[in-house]
């Protein structure tokens, strides 16, 4: 079977008892009766497509014919990497059916029809089968011209040099090449969740353009060009990025969802959502049914491939399947506004909506996951309870560091400013320093750690509530909670003074400036 990127099968049939002229008549004959696509006919030879269907790939047939030899070549045309004897099959379904009709069609046919074609020719100086192949100088051109943007292929070279500029700069400052380590991808903002559910939200994107070594890399800038290439002419270069962000974003957050600890990079969940916008579209009748069907199996083809590789290496399907998702729903949004070009509402505000709907949705996911886990848990997978407890209570300090940060607003803050901070940060900060504390009551502590605890968890409660009364106070413009957030301060002097004896305590400072 042949392998490689493009599969191709290359036989020699000798031209013995028939001339080069009676063999391109049998073969035209031959291509009919095989119901392939004859697209190319020249005094060279022929270039005919196969059929196209789930059980048999397309390919492009070529037949050189030579004064004394035929040189027959059978490529496919989708992106497989085996083709399971079928560049094979289609030559010697050719050759056999050639040599059939070789004993029933008489010398005397084969001249007049021979004559027949010859006036539909291709010229020699359009002839791909006999024109000079490039040169070494017009192949590098070539290939650096997808790193190049030009119009109706702008963003996708874009993407491609940016996620290789960010993977050098990785490589020199780590000096790493095959594979980063974990601190690498963290710094340079990999998907983690107890840092992404902490507030750096940031990595859900981040993430979508760093990669952990250089064949990570390579592989998914291949699937970007091959996509791109196709993709971003049909839908425009501004809804190619948008959808690019989308469903990196919705791979990102799906990835958090379904991996407690793992660190995420890599931009393949966004290449997904882009390999889903394109399936959407095949889906359609905006491509000829022999082109629809020969893209549609590459594009299968390489998404099936790509999830199962994922169950059997370290690979983060999840992602993956949230983004291909994502775009499939992209792209149906799409097609109204591709069949009906001039309708303005299929063309902004329905893919809008649905790209709106979505971030929305990542991020209500991403809250909802913040609020329902542990701010950290790596506490976890530590066996003594001691070492635990001192975890615990580091990632309290620093959640109760963020909970005090609406004290350093300054004194001209606007009042809808500080409730904002109050209501968004302060408050679930506390929640949170809640949550934490909860989480050691699990592990086995000293009598003294227990009231420790104890006493850190009415403070927090109490905080929590002189800040709804101190936002309601900012909100009501009114004076009305000032005696009840006043007894909560002395309660909460009180607190702190007891708390003393174990460390010292937190700010003696009051929201109202």
């Amino acid at each position: 079977m042949a392998f490689g990127f493009t599969p191709t099968y290359v036989e020699q049939f000798p031209l013995e008892s028939i001339s080069r002229e009676d063999f391109f008549v049998l073969a035209v004959e031959a291509i009919d009766r095989l119901k392939w696509n004859l697209f190319h006919g020249s005094a060279a030879g022929l270039i005919a497509n196969t059929r196209i269907s789930w059980s048999s790939w397309g390919a492009d047939v070529k037949i050189l014919i030579g004064d004394t030899t035929v040189t027959l070549s059978s490529s496919s045309t989708g992106s497989e990497i085996y083709d399971w004897g079928k560049n094979k099959k289609n030559i010697r379904q050719f050759v056999e059916l050639v040599q059939e009709l070789e004993r029933t069609i008489s010398k005397k046919e084969l001249k007049e029809k021979y004559e027949a074609l010859e006036s539909n020719f291709i010229p020699p100086d359009q002839d791909e089968l006999v024109l000079p192949p490039s040169t070494f100088s017009q192949q590098v051109t070539q290939f650096f011209q997808v790193f190049i943007p030009s119009p109706g292929y702008r963003v996708t070279p874009y993407l491609l040099n940016l996620n290789m500029l960010l993977f050098l700069l990785m490589c020199i400052g780590s000096m790493a090449f095959f594979k980063m380590d974990n601190r690498t991808l963290l710094l340079w903002g990999a998907n983690y969740r107890p840092w992404t559910l902490d507030g750096q939200w940031w990595r859900l994107l981040s993430s979508c353009f760093i990669h952990n070594g250089i064949a990570h890399l390579i592989f998914n800038m291949i699937a970007l060009i091959v996509v791109g290439i196709f993709l971003e002419p049909i839908i425009g270069s501004i809804r190619y990025l948008i959808v690019y962000l989308v469903c990196g974003l919705v791979a990102s957050a799906t990835s958090l969802w379904w991996h407690d600890n793992a660190i995420s990079v890599g931009a393949s969940g966004a290449i997904f959502g882009l390999y889903g916008v394109f399936i959407a579209l095949l889906s359609s009748n905006l491509f000829a049914k022999k082109q629809r069907m020969a893209l549609l199996i590459s594009m299968s083809v390489f998404i099936v491939y790509n999830l199962l590789l994922g169950l059997k290496r370290d690979i983060d399907n999840a992602a993956h399947l949230g983004g291909l998702v994502s775009g499939i729903v992209i792209g149906f949004a799409l097609l109204p506004w591709l069949k009906a070009p001039s309708n303005k509402g299929f063309k902004f505000v329905l893919p809008g909506v649905i790209a709106l709907g979505l971030v929305a949705g990542v991020f209500a996911v991403c809250q909802y996951m913040a609020s329902h886990h542990s701010q950290y848990e790596e506490w976890k997978s530590v066996k003594d309870d001691q070492q635990a407890y001192s975890m615990i209570i580091e990632h309290y300090r620093k959640t109760e560091e963020k909970a005090l940060a609406v004290y350093k607003l300054p004194k001209n803050t606007p009042d809808r400013v500080r409730v904002a901070e109050i209501r968004l940060k302060g408050i679930p900060y506390w929640d949170r320093c809640l949550r934490l504390l909860t989480e050691t009551e699990s592990l086995e502590l000293t009598g003294t750690q227990r009231e420790k605890i104890r006493l850190f968890k009415k403070y927090v409660t109490l905080r929590m509530r002189s800040y709804e009364l101190y936002a309601r106070t900012y909100e009501e413009k009114t004076d009305q909670y000032k005696p009840e957030y006043g007894r909560l301060d002395q309660e909460i002097e009180l607190l702190i003074d007891s708390l003393s004896t174990f460390h010292m305590g937190p700010p003696r400072e009051d929201l109202l400036k």
